[in-house]
């Protein structure tokens, strides 16, 4: 692996892959900005041949592999390059696209050992309206003295392989945005929601309710004022968990619907996802 230095690292590899003009099968997204932040932890690496390149986001115990390729065939040599040459990390691989047409993917990933960990559904909403003010005492928005608290419930209760976990730089910005609004009953925080507003789109990222304290409507709280926030956007969408029927049902009561996009996660390790929430 080769420690990434500059964004135009990235954009040559791309632009190397395109340039053979064989096809190009890709998981990558490029956000410039989380990209200059990988950089910057010393988090982030690639790892080029002629056929494809990977980049690899190193975690606590893992790593998030991206992947672009000149052909499906290109790809499956590569998923079985790092199975000899890195057989001792654990590499987690998100494909995102419809159920139909991640099938070939999904399936190089099989071939080569890999286990589907669990897969995500996109939904969202058209607003028709805007929102009406959603004012709460118990609602703030997060400050850099809540940053240790909040880092510490995500990675206690969400789940690192699936729901791509950010780090203490990216919630400081979120605070700084005031897009990270927290529940806050006697002193302590007992729910949050993280968002972005990106052009006429709200994205909700999380959205969490202490287990001991569910049944008090304080999701439904943060969620309105998510909603209230986002007043000036035409579209809210998020990702859910595919199975997790309790929370696809409450967003649909607020007129969210699944769309035709998925997120298949595979991983190297014979592990199943488990809902730490619950």
């Amino acid at each position: 692996m080769i420690k990434i230095s500059s964004l135009d690292q990235i954009r040559e590899e791309i632009k190397r892959i395109r340039d053979a003009k064989k096809g190009y099968f890709s998981n990558l997204f490029f956000d410039a900005e989380k990209f200059n932040l990988w950089i910057k932890t010393e988090i982030f690496y690639f790892y080029p041949t002629n056929e494809f390149v990977f980049f690899f986001k190193k975690n606590a115990s893992f790593y998030n592999v991206y992947f672009c390729s000149e052909s499906i065939e290109s790809l499956n040599k590569g998923i079985s390059l790092l199975k000899n040459i890195y057989n001792d990390r654990i590499f987690v691989f998100d494909i995102v696209g419809t159920e139909s047409g991640s099938e070939e993917t999904c399936q190089v990933f099989i071939t080569n050992g890999y286990f589907l960990y669990t897969s995500l559904n996109r939904m969202s909403r058209l607003i028709s309206s805007k929102q009406k003010s959603a004012e709460n005492d118990s609602i703030r928005f997060a400050d850099h003295t809540d940053l240790n608290e909040i880092h510490t419930l995500l990675y206690e209760y969400f789940d690192e392989y699936a729901e791509q976990l950010p780090l203490a730089e990216e919630l400081k910005t979120w605070i700084e945005r005031k897009h990270l609004l927290l529940y806050v009953e006697n002193k302590q925080i007992i729910g949050f929601s993280i968002f972005d507003i990106i052009g006429l789109t709200s994205y909700l990222r999380y959205w969490f309710v202490h287990p001991m304290h569910r049944n008090k409507k304080i999701g439904s709280s943060l969620l309105r004022r998510f909603f209230y926030e986002g007043r000036e956007t035409k579209r809210q969408l998020f990702w859910v968990i595919e199975n997790n029927e309790n929370a696809i049902i409450r967003y649909q009561h607020y007129g969210f619907k699944k769309e035709n996009l998925m997120d298949y996660i595979y991983i190297n390790i014979d592990k199943q996802y488990e809902n730490k929430s619950d």
